[in-house]
């Protein structure tokens, strides 16, 4: 049986003068359901980038036996590495009760439930009360988690020696229009991924971040001033050529509406207008119809090694 934990702890975001992030006003059961079927487009990638964890891990002929999971919203990623380690056991931290609630469910369905335990806090909460771990997941959370060299420092900390802290994050900006489409001025990508860059260095709130925008800064740097070693890099891509199916046509969607949130003062009319047209579920060039949009998304992935001292 899972063992799920409930502690309301509200922690601000410490290190970040952004405002607040208000976890109780969010629908997470509705978050869920998204978070899930975006988990499922993503899915061959995050086999693919576990696939490499377990050749590193597997250097020094251990698995780990104790994961720590933090941010796992529904927990794709936690019940993927209880499937591929089968002694694991894996502990989900996250802020969401209706989320942690799918995570339950998924390891149910999964026949892994008797190896997970959900966790509700609100982060970034100190997590030393809960052990030690050999491999401490981290997947587009850092943002959350205050100032990040103290973040993975603090993770790092929670490591078994010879454990890793896997940290996931957006590598190249999501593509996925044809050069040739006829939508506005040509370019659209590239605006976008500019205003995200104009956005992020005005001091806006990283809650709203947009998908492909990498707020957390170099991971590389982050480790170096922890006092830590990367002790490997790599990044994986994902390309889902058109025609899209509707899991995929969904997530392009809520990627898109949420670059209409947030960067709608910083775009020219022409890309307001390009932005809403493919948006609109009525329209033929809209991503819900056309047949000529793709879906071209990137994780940049760093594995950072226990302290040894």
């Amino acid at each position: 049986m899972t063992n799920t934990t409930h502690e309301h702890q509200h922690h601000g975001h410490g290190g970040h003068d952004h405002g607040s992030h208000d976890h109780d006003s969010v629908d997470w059961d509705a978050m869920g359901e998204s978070l899930e079927e975006e988990g499922t487009v993503v899915a061959p990638m995050l086999e693919e980038i576990l696939g490499w964890v377990d050749t590193i891990v597997g250097d020094d002929g251990r698995a780990p036996r104790r994961i720590l999971d933090v941010g796992s919203g529904p927990g794709v990623g936690t019940v993927s590495m209880l499937q591929r380690w089968p002694d694991a056991e894996a502990v989900a931290v996250d802020a969401g009760q209706g989320l942690l609630a799918r995570a339950d469910r998924r390891a149910a369905d999964r026949g892994v439930a008797d190896r997970l335990t959900t966790i509700e806090r609100h982060l970034p909460a100190d997590l030393t009360d809960l052990g030690r771990f050999d491999l401490i997941w981290v997947s587009m959370v850092l943002h959350h988690l205050g100032d990040g060299t103290e973040a993975v420092r603090t993770l790092a900390d929670l490591l078994e020696p010879g454990g890793v802290l896997v940290a996931v994050d957006f590598g190249d900006p999501m593509t996925f229009l044809p050069e040739d489409l006829d939508l506005g001025r040509p370019g659209l990508d590239q605006r976008l991924e500019e205003a995200v860059g104009r956005w992020l260095r005005h001091g806006h709130g990283h809650d709203e971040v947009p998908d492909d925008a990498t707020v957390n800064g170099d991971v590389d740097a982050l480790a170096r001033a922890a006092g830590l070693e990367v002790v490997a890099v790599r990044d994986f891509r994902l390309r889902l050529e058109s025609p899209l199916d509707v899991p995929s046509r969904r997530l392009l969607a809520g990627h898109l509406r949420r670059l209409q949130t947030v960067l709608a003062d910083g775009l020219d009319p022409d890309d307001v207008a390009a932005l809403e047209t493919l948006l609109d579920d009525t329209h033929a060039d809209g991503v819900h119809h056309s047949d000529r949009v793709h879906l071209d998304t990137s994780r940049r992935v760093h594995v950072i090694a226990a302290p040894t001292a």
